[in-house]
């Protein structure tokens, strides 16, 4: 089963909650919310995303603390939107930002698992031509 949030960009407290039963142990939370532009704590990790064709602006980010605080801007020409996907415990799951038109700016705010998730642009066929990134959760708490 596919589990898929777009976050409207009004919303500023956790809209989509994951919980799925431990694997070994570990925490299988997954969160994700839409806030005000250095609304994170000291929990938080800042990841900018510069959208724009043929790139987030990074191809791999480690996030070293607990939630990632993706700062997005779409800097191009042409809409983009903001994706993060994978699996925790066994369930895919994915949260994106409503499309963003050139110059707009959102933040979203993600909390996964240890691991690594795939992150792209999913309009059109930007990520074909790529908008993919890779993003690892190293903090577990």
């Amino acid at each position: 089963m596919i589990m898929k949030w777009k976050i409207p960009a009004a919303f500023v407290t956790a809209l989509a909650i994951l919980s799925v039963a431990p694997v070994m142990g570990q925490d299988t939370t997954a969160t994700a919310s839409i806030a005000q532009p250095g609304a994170q704590d000291a929990d938080t990790q800042v990841v900018p995303v510069k959208l724009k064709m043929g790139t987030l602006g990074f191809e791999t980010v480690t996030i070293n603390k607990p939630k990632a605080s993706f700062e997005i801007e779409n800097v191009c020409t042409v809409p983009h939107a903001f994706e993060v996907e994978g699996e925790v415990g066994g369930e895919e799951v994915e949260f994106a930002t409503k499309v963003l038109q050139p110059g707009e700016k959102t933040t979203m705010i993600v909390h996964l698992p240890p691991g690594s998730y795939e992150a792209y642009c999913p309009v059109g066929k930007h990520a074909e031509n790529g908008m993919t990134g890779t993003v690892v959760f190293a903090a577990s708490k």
